[in-house]
């Protein structure tokens, strides 16, 4: 259920409203396969139990026009969540459990004219998050993680001249208790997350688009990023002693995350004719630098960069054959078969006192067409 009321005064503009949702789910896990089976049979279910989740909400957002040229505005959330779950408690006995979370999320901001087409902006904000299920049920009271907080600042200019556009933007993310992942699964394959308690994500955003010709227009993104975790401690199993060692980084990147990625869109018309439709041939462009799997920084558990293009032709064609509108979508995915991988999982333990680890990675598709045909009447 979602509700809003507006009122305009002036150059100023105050909305108020809210939001409830009622989630509740049946969440079980199959046997699919097992080669000693004993009296189990395919498809029994080694869990099962139901999970409800309620998010309630309400806001207030004011833009304030000071002049013509300049805008302040702000907003304040306060938002409610309580999730009833089956899992672990202190006893690792699997029991009915509830976790509720209050949050307050402010944000203010200004807005900036500075000649024809130019602006510049900056705000500051305030974002709280909650674990998700699987941070829930995959632990104990004692090691369940917490709510994660943020504070976004960020600063850009953008501007809009004739036939170009460009936007840069800065930003800086300081994080309290940040969900990270830690490169492990679950016994169903969903990543494993936990909290650090002081992390930050800065970087720089660049945007463009360019229409170069009358058909040939060019659009893209650049991301330069530092992702760093200030103190982290890894644990990890020691099987020759059955007890756990720990190993401390400090300034360590935050694992899956790039300091770069880019991406770009070079599009050209074929043809337009009115009343006849038009055809646009579209080069995709995207590029991933490396990322590690884990949070310690090691080069054995690590994703290589790649970069990957896509061709899409989209054609809208009118009254063909006497129907009103036929458009066919044409996608050559991965057009130059890059052999890549975009995720992966990693497990570290230690045996003969040496330390060893199990990497796996997800190869992704080499080159492979969609198509798309739909008919209007």
């Amino acid at each position: 259920v979602n509700a809003s009321v507006t009122h305009a005064f002036g150059q100023h503009q105050l909305i108020v409203g809210g939001s409830y949702s009622d989630y509740v789910g049946d969440h079980f896990g199959e046997v699919i396969w097992a080669r000693y089976a004993g009296d189990t049979d395919i498809r029994d279910r080694y869990y099962e139990n139901d999970a409800r989740k309620t998010d309630a909400n309400a806001f207030a957002k004011l833009s304030y026009g000071v002049n013509g040229r300049l805008q302040l505005f702000g907003d304040v959330q306060v938002r409610q969540v309580n999730y009833d779950f089956l899992g672990f408690d202190d006893e690792l006995d699997n029991v009915t459990q509830n976790a509720a979370f209050t949050f307050i999320n402010p944000k203010a901001g200004v807005d900036y004219t500075v000649h024809e087409g130019g602006r510049v902006y900056a705000s500051v904000a305030v974002a709280n998050r909650e674990p998700n299920r699987d941070d829930f049920i995959e632990t104990t009271p004692e090691s369940r993680p917490t709510s994660e907080q943020l504070i976004d600042y960020e600063a850009g200019y953008e501007r809009r001249s004739g036939r170009l556009a460009v936007g840069v933007n800065g930003y800086y993310m300081d994080y309290s208790d940040q969900l990270v992942l830690t490169g492990q699964l679950n016994d169903v394959g969903a990543a494993l997350r936990t909290n650090v308690p002081e992390s930050y994500r800065t970087g720089i955003e660049l945007t463009w688009a360019a229409q170069l010709t009358q058909r040939l227009l060019w659009k893209g993104n650049a991301t330069w990023s530092r992702n760093r975790i200030r103190n982290f401690t890894e644990f990890v199993d020691d099987w020759d002693s059955g007890e756990q060692l720990t190993f401390t980084y400090n300034e360590t990147p935050i694992a899956f995350s790039p300091d770069w990625i880019a991406g770009s869109e070079l599009g050209f018309t074929c043809w337009n004719k009115p009343d006849r439709g038009r055809a646009d041939l579209t080069l995709v462009t995207k590029y991933v630098g490396e990322q590690y799997l884990d949070n310690s920084s090691s080069d054995a558990r690590k994703l290589d960069a790649y970069l990957v293009n896509d061709l899409r032709l989209n054609a809208s064609l009118e009254k063909l054959f006497g129907i009103p509108q036929v458009d066919v979508n044409l996608t050559i995915r991965n057009i130059f078969n890059e052999l890549y991988e975009n995720n992966g999982w990693s497990y570290s333990f230690v045996e003969g006192g040496t330390r060893q680890e199990f990497v796996g990675l997800y190869p992704q598709a080499p080159r492979n067409v969609l198509v798309g045909v739909v008919v209007r009447w």
